[in-house]
């Protein structure tokens, strides 16, 4: 009853907020549905797009020289991060954003690394 009785500049602010506070996660998370890491055993495959285009590229791992992470304060909360490959490849410097549990991410490519 109090949402009818609100002025139109009130009620005009609030679908904003409210539009922003409810898109901006929906639009993270579909952009991390759309993005899958594969790390296989001679290379990481990164998979991209959701329904309409899809892409696939393919990094060796002996092309992968060091790596990064940049996780903010939400992120070590929520335990994500974005991590930053540096490659020999013609794509260089390849970031992979809200990657979930990035530290063993790392870890793993180190593995992986180390191995070949």
């Amino acid at each position: 009853m109090l949402f009818l009785l609100a002025s139109p500049l009130s009620r005009t602010l609030s679908v904003i907020i409210s539009m922003f506070f409810f898109q901006w996660p929906l639009r993270i998370f579909l952009k991390w549905l759309g993005y899958k890491w594969i790390i296989g055993e001679e290379e990481l495959i990164i998979k991209s797009g959701f329904l309409i285009k899809k892409e696939e590229c393919r990094i060796p791992f002996h092309e992968i020289h060091n790596f990064a992470l940049d996780q903010r304060p939400i992120g070590t909360i929520l335990n994500y991060g974005s991590v930053l490959l540096s490659t020999s490849t013609k794509m260089g410097d390849v970031w992979l954003h809200h990657v979930p549990k990035p530290r063993n991410f790392i870890a793993e490519i180190y593995r992986k690394l180390s191995y070949s």
